[in-house]
């Protein structure tokens, strides 16, 4: 990253202290960047308008990918794993999985394909949690199992974010009610952290789960227009610079219907490595392998509230 490198490719210099920080961390293993001089660009224009906002995904991007050797559970998972459902449930709910996923991660499935499935995917998967009688107040027990684990340095993140004053949204396909049960659990609630997913609808009587709130949230329409008319828009109306953190490539979709033109984008590449390096390359800022923690994504916010 010399002076040499952003004239050559007609960047504006940005400000020092970004450019050293970024050589120190872009020489990282596990580190893919594709224009180093881009995204000090777009660090040094959210540094100069003190705009931030960030925006995550949940399940592999919050969280850990691996814990303790095995593949981290989702929000959907930590649900249908649990002692609340039967087996024959989760030889259903697996069977899904098994169909579904590929689907959702594969390069050769054209886009309205992947939408049709992943909306019987879910609707699926929310009939067969309704029929197993899931109560509200077996949440808090759900969330204490050691078989999801927040991304190393992804608490500071929450709290660092909260100091600065830097709106923070979790936009996930997953469960809203097992995402903040956790969060809760974790005590990280107080840090104004703002989520968007499907919202269980329990019997406000015997607290039996009845169904689901609003549309279906799946992988390919979570994004920032869902906010509109919320009590959270007029926080990140006029934050035109947004972090983005996602592990999946329609991830980097999320600031859609959001007022930003300075989006710096971070993409987690947990699987199937060798197949999605060059469409996360090309898409994402940068990417980051191995189960990478949240130091990258961290620097990034400090340097853009300098």
């Amino acid at each position: 990253l010399s002076d040499s490198f952003f004239e050559n490719k007609g960047v504006k210099m940005p400000r020092g202290a970004v450019v050293q920080a970024l050589q120190t961390l872009l020489a990282r293993p596990g580190i893919v960047c594709r224009s180093p001089g881009l995204l000090a660009e777009k660090i040094s224009s959210a540094q100069e308008r003190k705009d931030l906002q960030i925006i995550a995904d949940f399940d592999m991007t919050m969280t850990s990918f691996m814990v303790d050797g095995k593949r981290g559970k989702s929000s959907h998972r930590l649900v249908e794993d649990s002692k609340f459902f039967s087996a024959s449930y989760r030889e259903k709910s697996k069977a899904l999985f098994d169909h579904y996923y590929p689907i959702e991660i594969s390069m050769a499935v054209p886009q309205d394909e992947k939408i049709k499935a992943m909306v019987e995917w879910w609707s699926k998967a929310h009939d067969l949690m309704i029929a197993e009688g899931f109560n509200k107040s077996h949440l808090a027990e759900v969330v204490k199992g050691d078989s999801i684990a927040l991304r190393e340095g992804a608490p500071e993140l929450i709290r660092t974010a909260h100091t600065l004053g830097v709106p923070m949204h979790i936009f996930s396909a997953g469960l809203y009610d097992v995402i903040h049960a956790y969060i809760g659990y974790l005590g990280l609630e107080p840090f104004n952290v703002h989520v968007v997913s499907n919202m269980m609808d329990f019997d406000p009587a015997t607290g039996a789960l009845t169904g689901f709130k609003g549309d279906i949230i799946h992988t390919f329409n979570k994004n920032g227009g869902i906010l509109r008319g919320s009590p959270g828009w007029s926080a990140i109306e006029n934050r035109h610079s947004v972090l983005l953190l996602g592990d999946s490539l329609s991830d980097v979709h999320m600031a859609n219907g959001i007022p930003a033109n300075n989006i710096i984008t971070v993409g987690f590449l947990n699987d199937r490595v060798d197949e999605r390096m060059l469409a996360f390359s090309e898409t994402f800022d940068v990417v980051l392998l191995n189960d990478a923690s949240m130091d990258l994504p961290l620097a990034v916010l400090k340097l853009c509230c300098e």
